[in-house]
């Protein structure tokens, strides 16, 4: 099946991703983010389209691509606008400066996997129905007829995941029960084989959200719900590290900065068991974040969202507040120093978030699901490109010794 799209040229904006100096009114200056410039790779103006994640991905030749799946509340508009191939791939020949789009697939989310030579692409296929797998000779110009790996409803956005030896392990989401009872689950993939044969792929169990303990602020949240897991390997054990959303009422987020973790074990007949082990403070977990590994430095590097717990116009509450996007680093994934306010709005209805980091030589690439003009900081409107020169500057070193 060749589901190729005629490249289409789109004009990249360069804008200030985040607040210039500014001189308030006691005359004294503030402190600019991490980054403050950053390219449109993709913006829409009808404000009912939605995009989710976006990947991101460095080929061999330099080109970068990300991807852009797009949805709405309403179903028939997307359909209308997109047809199936809701899950638009673009890229740049000049290292992010300007994006052209190169095809269009039947996803709703996922992220690119680049293995002996072939490009794939893995996530929940239209409607989150389902775990699929596709894959590209020609550097995401035309892809594969999309592989089915799980039945059900799935929703797999673009978190951290691990690859270990010939074996890739990732976590996602089941969403086929209640929104309290909603599972996450691991699987991985012997890439001594096939990716797209489904023989490849091992499945977890299903675990259920255990509610977050109402000793956490008794009377003000739900138990809440996980979601958007990301998978870490730590000296060997592998750990899964679940989002957790409480909410009270309408108002999301409301128990902020606490993680849900997970053990990750494989037998050894190859199968893996998911259990939950604890919760943990976690800067942002309110809201989605994404951990990679730097081994050049043997450090976890994170973006996530920071609120100030003062927010007022924020869509669903104080405790969705994306217009600050942090970047932090861990020694263990899971005790996190702050490097700083990577990019940032003004506005409580703007956001940087739901973003996918990759690190390109002494730089930490990162795209961004961007609310610049949209209603509120969830539905945004565009995907944005950024890039932090030098990003290990940030970090102290972390090791012990002499002094």
């Amino acid at each position: 099946m060749n589901l190729a799209l005629p490249s289409v040229l789109l004009i990249s904006l360069s804008f200030p991703a985040a607040a210039q100096n500014r001189v308030i009114d006691d005359g004294q200056s503030r402190a600019q983010p991490l980054c403050t410039e950053s390219a449109t790779v993709y913006q829409w103006d009808n404000r009912q389209l939605i995009s989710d994640a976006p990947a991101l991905m460095k080929l061999p030749d330099g080109t970068l691509l990300c991807s852009v799946q797009l949805w709405s509340r309403d179903d028939a508009i997307v359909q209308e606008l997109y047809g199936r191939n809701r899950c638009l791939i673009f890229a740049s020949t000049d290292e992010g400066a300007t994006w052209q789009e190169r095809s269009r697939i039947p996803f709703n989310t996922g992220k690119f996997l680049l293995h002996n030579g072939l490009l794939y692409f893995i996530g929940s296929g239209i409607k989150w129905q389902g775990l699929h797998i596709t894959s590209s000779s020609d550097h995401g110009k035309t892809w594969s007829n999309p592989v089915q790996l799980r039945n059900g409803k799935v929703y797999a956005a673009s978190t951290g995941w691990v690859r270990r030896g010939n074996t890739l392990y990732w976590a996602a989401d089941d969403m086929n029960r209640s929104v309290k009872d909603r599972a996450v689950f691991a699987f991985g993939c012997d890439l001594s084989r096939d990716p797209l044969d489904t023989a490849s792929w091992q499945f977890s169990n299903d675990e259920r959200h255990p509610g977050l303990p109402q000793s956490l602020g008794r009377g003000r949240h739900n138990g809440g719900k996980w979601l958007e897991p990301n998978v870490v390997d730590l000296d060997g054990e592998l750990l899964v590290i679940v989002r957790v959303r409480a909410s009270q009422g309408k108002v999301d987020g409301v128990v902020p900065n606490m993680a849900a973790i997970c053990s990750l074990e494989e037998t050894e007949n190859d199968e893996l068991t998911l259990e939950f082990s604890h919760y943990y403070p976690f800067p942002g977990a309110q809201n989605q974040f994404h951990i990679i590994k730097d081994e050049e430095r043997e450090l976890f590097w994170m973006t996530s969202n920071q609120v100030t717990g003062r927010a007022t116009d924020s869509y669903r509450g104080w405790g969705k507040e994306r217009r600050f996007l942090m970047l932090h680093y861990s020694r263990d994934a899971q005790n996190w120093f702050p490097s700083g306010v990577l990019a940032m709005w003004r506005k409580e209805t703007q956001a940087f978030n739901y973003c996918t980091p990759l690190i390109d030589g002494n730089d930490l690439l990162f795209v961004s699901r961007t609310s610049r003009d949209a209603a509120n900081q969830h539905d945004n409107d565009c995907i944005t490109f950024h890039r932090l020169e030098n990003f290990r500057k940030t970090a102290v070193d972390l090791q012990p010794g002499e002094d």
